[in-house]
């Protein structure tokens, strides 16, 4: 058995020698002939070739083709009696200079004031108004309180205005020996060439009454104050009882139109005043008896 042991040894030399050199010998004789190198698989083979064969688009062909000719972004135009400046515009492969013309607005559709002439007009219920009397919106909180018109020693603290169950306005004073005023403008003025005289149907209860004062007090367009007084406080009946004036505006000399309206309460002594208007309107000339 001692004896076997440099032969094994020999022969295991001599097999890895073989090996080694079968492996070279390969390798060699593969880089000598390509045609020993593994083939792709087929399917792999036909999608390379898909994507070589995929066809480009026409208009990224006609832009490659045209790269080196590509316009500017504006290119000066010159047309018989015209010169500008005008951009290009279009795709890669459809180029169009385009000039820019003012476009012009369309013309309105005549109208044939014969085929009109019998309809209403579109002013008609604006000039009906016109025609008849005005009178004045007597709604909660449609006068808007002036406590800057009174003097502050004299200027009531306690006041309200409020609608009545019959559509009336109140005004109320709590506190005795105050006053207090509230205005108005009118959606419309009123021409004294059109309406003649100033209604005034009231109820009033504790009002101070003074001469200096007033209780209704119209604005025109003149410089000083921009009204007159239309009617004085002293010429309030206070009873608590309805009552009605009718007051002519030619006794005033207005200035063009009156525009708004202002309306005072003062309360006496007793204080919890009230003043209360059922009806503030102007009448029309020709609805005034003479």
């Amino acid at each position: 058995m001692r004896n076997m042991k440099p032969f094994n040894t020999i022969l295991i030399f001599t097999v890895v020698a073989i090996i080694t050199i079968t492996i070279i010998s390969y390798v060699r004789n593969s880089r000598q002939n390509p045609q020993t190198q593994p083939i792709p698989i087929t399917e792999d083979i036909d999608k390379t070739e898909a994507v070589k064969q995929t066809p480009v688009p026409e208009d990224f062909q006609t832009a490659l083709a045209h790269k080196n000719n590509f316009p500017k972004e504006t290119e000066k135009i010159e047309t018989p009696g015209h010169s500008s400046e005008v951009p290009l515009v279009g795709s890669a492969n459809t180029l169009e200079k385009t000039e820019q013309t003012p476009v012009e607005p369309e013309k309105p559709t005549p109208v044939n004031v014969a085929e009109n002439i019998n309809e209403p007009s579109q002013y008609a219920a604006q000039d009906n108004r016109e025609k008849s009397s005005r009178r004045i919106f007597l709604g909660d909180n449609s006068f808007i309180p002036e406590p800057d018109w009174i003097k502050k020693e004299a200027r009531s603290i306690r006041f309200e205005q409020f609608t009545t169950d019959d559509e009336s306005l109140c005004f109320t004073i709590e506190d005795p020996l105050r006053s207090m005023k509230w205005y108005k403008f009118f959606e419309q003025q009123i021409d004294p060439d059109m309406y003649s005289h100033l209604v005034f149907e009231y109820t009033a209860e504790r009002l101070k009454a003074d001469d200096a004062q007033y209780t209704l007090w119209l604005f025109d367009l003149r410089d000083d104050y921009g009204g007159f007084t239309a009617i004085p406080s002293s010429e309030i009946v206070s009873d608590g009882k309805k009552h009605t004036m009718q007051i002519s505006l030619d006794r005033f000399d207005i200035e063009e139109f009156i525009h708004q309206i202002a309306i005072q309460v003062s309360s006496n002594e007793q204080g919890n005043s009230t003043l209360t208007i059922h009806k503030l309107e102007f009448l029309l000339k020709e609805q005034v008896e003479e």
